[in-house]
């Protein structure tokens, strides 16, 4: 009865991942065309008032630059870590990773944004957390 429950567990699952496997499969950002649909008052704007330097702007999608103007975001936070991987034995408690990375390094940053509330005498937070 177990191995029956096991076996069936196994195929709901194993349909499941074909079912929903385009809503999680991620998207390439092409980085090159986004600058050139920005326009410089958008650039202004991110720089000046969202508080992003040229290099961030550059590295934000599209989508989420425009979804920053609309929501008249500010940088509340923002945070930077690197985190080394070295071949050999992890320490019990250290970040390690499920694969393969190319490089030894790997960079994480975070970026949280006040953006315009949809509630009054409420704030509202966006946060941005990009693998690079």
């Amino acid at each position: 009865m177990k191995k029956l429950k096991f076996h069936l567990f196994s195929l709901v699952l194993l349909f499941s991942l074909f079912f929903f496997n385009d809503f999680s499969s991620a998207k390439e950002v092409d980085n090159t065309s986004k600058s050139e649909k920005l326009t410089k008052q958008e650039r202004k704007y991110l720089k000046d008032v969202t508080g992003h330097t040229e290099e961030e702007i550059d590295m934000l999608p599209l989508e989420v630059a425009k979804q920053l103007i609309k929501d008249k975001a500010v940088i509340q936070d923002s945070k930077t870590e690197i985190f080394s991987f070295e071949n050999g034995v992890n320490n019990s408690g250290d970040f390690t990773t499920m694969g393969t990375i190319s490089s030894s390094t790997m960079k994480l940053w975070g970026t949280v944004y006040k953006v315009t509330s949809d509630r009054t005498n409420y704030d509202k937070f966006y946060i941005y957390d990009p693998w690079c």
